[in-house]
């Protein structure tokens, strides 16, 4: 809709919903209250607002995706809350390097490539159950320090494939006990 409007600054707040993919994509001064009501679509919605800091209010549900939804929204510290039922957050808040809260990953997500790459999260809670891809999506993320998990993971995993820089190699073993037992006795 907006996708390129480098100088837009704002909106209407309300009355968003539908197809949001690219909706705001590069409005690189847009920094508002947006409500987004109901979504089919919210991938790269956000994408590049480096202004933006200001979190939006997303669905409570959204049958959807969050590619690249929020990638290099340079000024966003808090994510907004995860709409249930989404299905992948691949590269969702990479380059985020303000980002100081991690974003919650529903039990049903199995997509978190790239997910919080550069930002300034110290802790994140990953669920085990459903990811299938993972990689570097902690990458660049030098002030982590608690990644909690949930679930038991019943399929291969690679832990170094996250790419958590503060985590050595045996930070990684002590993990493995509680949460990947099976897959690596």
């Amino acid at each position: 809709t907006f996708d390129g409007c480098t100088k837009l600054t704002s909106v209407p707040e309300t009355g968003w919903k539908d197809n949001m993919y690219y909706t705001f994509c590069n409005c690189r001064s847009l920094n508002q209250k947006i409500v987004i009501e109901s979504a089919s679509a919210l991938q790269s919605t956000f994408f590049n607002c480096s202004s933006l800091s200001i979190t939006p209010t997303l669905p409570e549900t959204a049958n959807a995706s969050m590619d690249s939804t929020f990638w290099y929204c340079t000024s966003l510290e808090y994510p907004p809350q995860t709409p249930l039922k989404i299905i992948s957050l691949c590269n969702c808040y990479r380059g985020c390097s303000s980002l100081k809260e991690p974003p919650i990953i529903p039990n049903n997500v199995g997509n978190i490539l790239g997910l919080v790459q550069n930002s300034q999260i110290t802790n994140i809670t990953i669920p085990l159950d459903t990811i299938n891809s993972y990689e570097n999506a902690l990458q660049n993320c030098t002030q982590l320090t608690d990644i909690t998990w949930s679930g038991k993971r019943t399929a291969d995993f690679n832990l170094n494939k996250l790419g958590a820089p503060s985590y050595t190699q045996d930070d990684i073993q002590e993990l493995v006990p509680e949460h990947l037992e099976d897959l690596y006795k």
